[in-house]
């Protein structure tokens, strides 16, 4: 059996934050076209209030997971490995907005 370290916790903790993002957030990555089926403003102030987290992050979890919807390949492996984070996934996000419409993602 492995012992616990400090860093084993903390990698563990880090991926166990993750995971906790993909949960709250996974939804919006979906195709079906109305992953926010009510107000986004309710929206989002009903994950700051379960996340605890403030307005910016809850957004950049929204948006960057549905960015996600553009991007199936990185979609499916983010799903199998759950290696981004929010700010990971918001950074792609926004990249892909400042590129011209007709670039190919």
């Amino acid at each position: 059996m492995e012992a616990t370290t400090p860093d084993n916790r903390r990698i563990t903790g880090a991926q166990l934050i993750i995971e906790g993002e993909y949960l709250v957030f996974s939804d919006y990555s979906e195709d079906h076209a109305n992953s926010i089926d009510r107000d986004l403003d309710i929206e989002i102030a009903e994950l700051m209030a379960l996340t605890r987290r403030g307005k910016t992050f809850v957004e950049s979890g929204i948006y960057g997971y549905a960015r996600l919807r553009d991007l199936p390949r990185l979609r499916a492996l983010h799903a199998t490995l759950k290696l981004l984070d929010v700010p990971r996934l918001a950074a792609i996000d926004k990249t892909l907005r400042v590129l011209p419409p007709d670039t190919a993602p």
